[in-house]
């Protein structure tokens, strides 16, 4: 899956711009979040009349309100204005419910419903300071400059923390867990969250593996290159970008170094590192690190 880097986002720009004068879903500049920087099998629906669903494709304009629908073969990347993103992973329903940034004091909010299915949220500006908001059936996971990968079902709530400053999870009993380690996940089942469990890698690749496009015998999405960066990822925490970082090996590869996603063809190179600060080493820890996107013409 694509990163959120510089290219990408003048890529995003570019599409918002060409997208406010011709698609049917456009509305005031107030409402844009973000635009679609990758996609295969999905619908989404216009936040005016939910039961219109029409299929999502490169470059649509994502706006406040919309819900996103995949199948079982669906991946959706958003790329979002402060440079935030989510990958939406298969047989998922998703909602954009608030989105909100200032330019000027680098700071918004973001609030996702996640009805089913699962979603993986990297931060950007906005979750520095303000937290990444994920609603589900039972629970609120809230994720304050990091990675999330969030899996939702009618009755349980699983959120497992990837990197960065901190995640929380309150069930609906209104108790709340919070993890600051790399490879920890909570739980939720109609009730409170159960302590932060460690996961193992195995189990960590597996969930990461569903938020990459693996087109079946029935899909007839293509990989979709996207222009490179200029400029490095931002950084998700607030340690200095000269200090080593950790996260599990089965992060997403939206902060991986030398992966190439099946989704947006693109390859990924590290050009610095980036760090998180964590109270624990993991044996499952590699280096984080910033990329830029190098595409064939």
């Amino acid at each position: 899956m694509a990163p959120a880097d510089s290219k990408d986002w003048l890529f995003a720009a570019v599409a918002l711009t060409s997208a406010m004068t011709t698609t049917p879903m456009a509305a005031s500049a107030s409402d844009q979040a973000g635009v679609v920087t990758g996609v295969l099998a999905s619908t989404q629906a216009n936040p005016a009349d939910q039961t219109n669903q029409v299929s999502v494709v490169l470059g649509d304009v994502v706006r406040v309100g919309a819900s996103f629908r995949t199948g079982p073969e669906g991946v959706i990347h958003i790329l979002f204005l402060d440079q935030s993103s989510i990958t939406i992973g298969p047989d998922s329903v998703l909602s954009v419910d608030q989105f909100t940034h200032d330019p000027q004091s680098r700071s918004g909010q973001i609030g996702l419903m996640l009805s089913a299915g699962s979603v993986r949220v990297v931060g950007g500006l906005n979750s520095k300071t303000n937290p990444t908001r994920i609603r589900t059936s039972d629970a609120t996971v809230e994720i304050l400059g990091g990675i999330t990968m969030v899996q939702s079902t009618p009755t349980q709530t699983t959120a497992t923390f990837l990197f960065g400053q901190q995640m929380s999870v309150s069930g609906s009993n209104g108790s709340t867990q919070s993890v600051v380690r790399p490879g920890f996940s909570v739980s939720t089942n109609n009730g409170g969250p159960t302590s932060p469990q460690r996961i193992p890698p195995q189990q960590l690749t597996q969930i990461s593996s569903r938020f990459e496009a693996n087109p079946g015998p029935g899909n007839t999405g293509s990989p979709v290159s996207t222009p490179g960066p200029t400029t490095p990822l931002i950084a998700t925490s607030d340690r200095g970008s000269n200090q080593p970082a950790s996260s599990p090996s089965a992060i997403a590869n939206d902060r991986l170094s030398s992966s190439t996603s099946t989704l947006v063809g693109s390859t990924i190179s590290s050009t610095r590192s980036d760090s998180i600060g964590t109270t624990e080493r993991q044996t499952l820890a590699t280096t984080v690190r910033t990329q830029t996107v190098q595409v064939s013409s």
